[in-house]
């Protein structure tokens, strides 16, 4: 008898074929194809050809299953790089996640809410980063600081660049951006006014297209190196 309501407090066994690594697959394109807005967990269901409670033996909960697909999709994270030598350590670091991004633009919205709480997240990465820092001449009354700016640094240029795109009516959207930046006034903004052509759709807040399309290299190359020199002058300050 109690092995009975054992049983039955576990629910039905999982379908045949299924398993964690197949929902995450499975999710993780699903997500790819409609973003975030768009997944549920009977649309899951149904690419895998099985009820929703199937995928509820695997992840309990949504936010469970979010958050794994996070942490496969940055799965490769972790730089291959020694930590002694932190300044090419943190530049990895950034540009994998920017290359994780780029291959899956519709979980940066994801990957937020999964960083602050390390769901999904190696603790080697985090543990590495800490080796970075040390490295780097970080005292341990400011290392934690310099962490926070390291990991909000690697996902706010990335996050912003891939951000998604308006679900409805792209085309009007981009049209009303088109004629914003046509209607940029010299006298009231003159700096914007004389760069405005540069500017256009090729750099944050004038653009109607992200990274995916219309990459941000230039300014992202220039974000890496102004963290480092950032990190640089923090250090130079606790040593004095």
């Amino acid at each position: 008898m109690a092995a009975q309501r054992k049983a039955h407090k576990a629910g039905p066994a999982a379908p045949a074929g299924l398993s964690r690594a197949v929902v995450l697959d499975a999710a993780l394109a699903l997500i790819d194809r409609v973003g975030p807005d768009g997944f549920t967990m009977r649309a899951l269901a149904r690419d895998l050809g099985v009820y929703p409670t199937a995928i509820y033996w695997y992840f309990p909960r949504k936010n469970d299953l979010l958050a794994a697909v996070a942490g496969l999709a940055l799965h490769d994270l972790d730089p291959d790089v020694d930590p002694a030598d932190w300044r090419g350590f943190v530049t990895q670091l950034f540009r994998r996640y920017r290359d994780a991004m780029r291959r899956h633009p519709h979980v940066a919205a994801l990957t937020g809410a999964n960083l602050v709480s390390n769901a999904g997240i190696d603790l080697r990465l985090i543990e590495r980063i800490l080796a970075a820092l040390a490295h780097a001449g970080c005292a341990d009354d400011r290392i934690l600081a310099a962490f926070d700016v390291v990991v909000s640094a690697m996902a706010g240029f990335a996050t912003m660049e891939f951000a998604t795109l308006p679900a409805e009516d792209q085309a009007a959207w981009a049209d009303g951006m088109r004629q914003a930046a046509d209607g940029i006034d010299a006298g009231r903004h003159p700096h914007l006014h004389r760069l405005r052509e540069a500017m256009i759709n090729r750099h944050f807040m004038l653009r109607w297209e992200n990274g995916t399309t219309v990459p941000l290299d230039q300014g992202f190359d220039a974000h890496v190196a102004i963290v480092i020199a950032g990190l640089e002058a923090f250090i130079r300050q606790s040593e004095s």
